[in-house]
């Protein structure tokens, strides 16, 4: 048991869990910091197509931006339900003014990032055969 200021604030993470569990996210709500002066939150939507540029592979470009801002950025929701058709996802920033407009310009300079498709081939011939030799990288 608890005070009920405990009770009522353990019931509202609770509900966070569910809802976005509900909304196909991780269902892990991290702790927030509610109450303390300068804390704040922003939520920008950004393409689908960007989401997996957001996050990085395993998760490491999301946690790298974290640790340079000090500001949580989470993408919600993390995974679109089965036949949703939406083209955008939600990216909420908490943390001060400052780590926020921080973590806002890292998240905008990555969707923002082009990357191109480059073609090279070259033929190679092999005593009665001839090779075609085709490479694809991204530059980005």
């Amino acid at each position: 048991m608890g005070t009920s200021e405990q009770i009522s604030k353990a019931e509202q993470l609770i509900n966070d869990v569910l809802a976005e569990a509900e909304t196909g996210g991780s269902g892990i709500v991290a702790r927030r910091i509610t109450g303390q002066a300068g804390s704040d939150n922003f939520v920008m939507r950004i393409p689908n197509n960007k989401v997996g540029l957001v996050i990085g592979k395993g998760g490491q470009t999301i946690k790298n931006m974290q640790a340079r801002t000090g500001a949580r950025i989470q993408v919600i929701p993390l995974y679109l339900p089965p036949g949703d058709t939406s083209s955008e996802r939600t990216v909420q920033i908490d943390g001060t003014s400052e780590q926020i407009e921080s973590a806002k310009q890292l998240v905008n300079e990555i969707i923002s990032e082009v990357c191109i498709v480059v073609m090279s081939a070259y033929i190679t011939e092999l005593g009665s055969f001839t090779l075609l030799h085709i490479l694809f990288s991204t530059v980005c």
